[in-house]
């Protein structure tokens, strides 16, 4: 559903963009196709590309940025210095919402599995919890969590 390219052409009633212009997007709302070498899309579903991203890592953003942000922001409803726990914090989700939280100066919880514990805690985030081990989202687990970020907005009972 990520995509990153190059424009090579444009439709009659598009203007956001030129032919040249370097782009990346999400088509989650457009349909798929990224996996072809050419895609017909609508312009809402593109940005410019950072000139100081590349194109692999154009194309590796817009799908869990947008997720993270729906969870924290918009769902979530973050507010400066609380405490947030991020299920599959080791994942790209997981990655981006630990650096949106921090953002907040949020307090920041981590639940993914053993093998990913370490990169998360050298990403930044104050506790990580192997799920294999803790029951996060029982109370007396070891999180004081306000909020569980993951597939739902859940409140945690203290």
């Amino acid at each position: 559903m990520e995509l990153s390219g190059t424009v090579s052409a444009l439709g009659a009633k598009a203007t956001k963009f030129k032919i040249g212009d370097a782009v990346m997007g999400d088509t989650a709302d457009f349909g798929f196709g990224t996996f072809a070498e050419y895609i017909s899309i609508n312009e809402k579903a593109v940005v410019q590309k950072p000139q100081t991203l590349s194109f692999e890592e154009a194309a590796a953003i817009p799908h869990a940025s947008c997720l993270a942000l729906q969870a924290l922001r918009d769902l979530g409803e973050i507010k400066e210095g609380q405490k947030v726990l991020i299920n599959g914090g080791g994942g790209g989700v997981g990655t981006i919402g630990l650096q949106i939280a921090k953002l907040y100066n949020c307090e920041v919880t981590g639940v993914d599995s053993q093998e990913k514990l370490a990169m998360m805690t050298s990403l930044g985030f104050d506790h990580v919890l192997d799920y294999k081990k803790v029951n996060f989202t029982k109370a007396g687990s070891g999180t004081t969590s306000s909020w569980i970020v993951g597939p739902t907005k859940l409140p945690l009972a203290t």
